[in-house]
């Protein structure tokens, strides 16, 4: 399960629920069945501390089918406003780690994980002012070193940021809408590299591709036979990095790790998928 506040759950702009289809693009790499999200537009450590706050009330995204009230991971994004002060940092975040244990006994392992920072921890100015999220990011990364440190149950895997301050759509580190589903997916990988999930979903896809992630050598198969039919590979972008008419193994292992899209054939008679490359 994953909690947090408005730049992870907002309809416009939250990084779990963004993307192009009925499933997110977190989701479709790290597994639909795998995750589903606990979210309140102002829910910063000062408030999930509290086994009271309305957060714990509010409904659940894309729950789970099986087990979505007594989740056995957690992933916890990491958000207020104490700014430099990693001290006041590191108490609430001991203090929302209370909470989970007392809300979820059977947990097994809590990940804490920083609001979505600026790039290479830069700082990043609107109209001569800070955007808070991008520079809080070190101080919330130190503190959670600190909690990660003295608790076996408490981890620390996946510190996200952004490519651009332009990435950013307001003072406090909300997201572009359309960001927002990149950010989603490169959190996607960190997790499904950190965690080991071996298959990516392609439900709503019509290929089969594997192994998946990949080093960049993989396999496409299709319910039909693939013929001489053009297959084109695109970034998260939309720009195009690959194109062939070759059939059965691919090797790509020049091109950057990421999440692309795969697609067979032109027009009409077109299939599509998704994969990971990282090596």
């Amino acid at each position: 399960m994953v909690i947090g506040f408005s730049q992870v759950g907002s309809p416009n702009g939250g990084w779990y629920v963004a993307g192009s289809g009925s499933v997110s693009d977190f989701e479709h790499i790290t597994g639909d069945a795998n995750w589903q999200l606990l979210w309140k537009s102002d829910g910063g450590v000062d408030e999930w501390k509290n086994p009271n706050y309305a957060g714990w009330n509010s409904t659940l995204k894309s729950a789970c089918l099986t087990g979505s009230s007594s989740p056995e991971r957690i992933i916890i994004s990491i958000s207020g406003s104490y700014g430099a002060n990693v001290s006041a940092w590191v108490d609430d975040i001991d203090s929302v780690v209370t909470t989970i244990r007392f809300k979820y006994p059977l947990v097994q392992e809590i990940i804490l994980q920083p609001v979505v920072g600026g790039p290479a921890h830069m700082t990043c100015y609107e109209t001569g002012d800070s955007i808070r999220a991008s520079w809080q990011h070190k101080y919330i990364d130190s503190a959670i070193a600190i909690v990660a440190g003295l608790d076996t149950l408490v981890s620390e895997l996946c510190s996200p940021e952004v490519s651009s301050c332009n990435d950013y759509a307001d003072m406090v580190g909300h997201l572009e809408p359309s960001i927002a589903h990149i950010i989603g997916a490169e959190i996607g990988q960190c997790y499904v590299s950190a965690m080991g999930i071996t298959s990516v979903q392609n439900s709503d896809y019509e290929l089969n591709i594997y192994p998946n992630p990949s080093d960049g050598k993989f396999i496409i198969q299709a319910a039909d036979q693939i013929n001489e039919q053009a297959i084109s590979i695109y970034n998260y972008l939309g720009e195009q990095v690959w194109r062939s008419h070759v059939r059965g193994n691919y090797d790509l292992r020049g091109l950057p790790d990421g999440v692309y899209i795969i697609r067979l054939g032109e027009g009409m008679d077109t299939r599509s998928g998704k994969i990971i490359i990282w090596e």
